[in-house]
């Protein structure tokens, strides 16, 4: 019967030693989810370089979730004003609004639209509500050109 070798212990690899910990210097931690960035090799100049520019980026996010911290209280505010607006006038007999509103910001672009009315209950806001121009004059007058054209290349004849 064959025997079965076991490997030396000089053959095994532990975890603890396999994920050796860095001296801070040489070590950029890319957020929180235990990625590190290993600066070992590099200059001094290139560390600091990477260093100078990660602390850049970090400025730039904190920034940027400071801005939609801000939009989004700001957006809950509004929506609370307006769902107020709402209900107080639908409370009274016989009484309908539509109250709608566009933005956009650091969350995205946001449609609202509330109320008691027949387009409320929809759900669709028109092109003027959405902050779109509406082109409708554009185009009849448009096609009112054409005609006029076309009217005189006939009679032209």
């Amino acid at each position: 019967m064959a025997e079965k070798k076991e490997p030396e212990k000089k053959d095994l690899v532990k975890k603890d030693e396999d994920t050796a910990i860095l001296p801070s210097e040489d070590v950029i931690q890319l957020g929180k989810t235990g990625e590190f960035l290993d600066l070992r090799g590099l200059t001094e100049v290139q560390k600091q370089e990477i260093k100078t520019k990660y602390a850049e980026a970090m400025i730039e996010v904190a920034h940027k979730a400071a801005e939609v911290g801000v939009d989004t209280r700001a957006l809950d505010a509004k929506l609370g004003t307006m769902a107020a607006h709402t209900k107080e006038v639908a409370d009274q007999p016989d009484a309908s609004v539509t109250i709608t509103a566009t933005q956009d910001d650091s969350i995205g672009r946001t449609e609202i639209i509330m109320g008691t009315s027949d387009e409320a209950k929809k759900g669709k806001l028109t092109r003027s509500q959405t902050g779109q121009r509406d082109l409708t004059p554009v185009w009849i007058g448009l096609a009112v050109f054409v005609i006029i054209v076309i009217t005189i290349i006939v009679l032209v004849r």
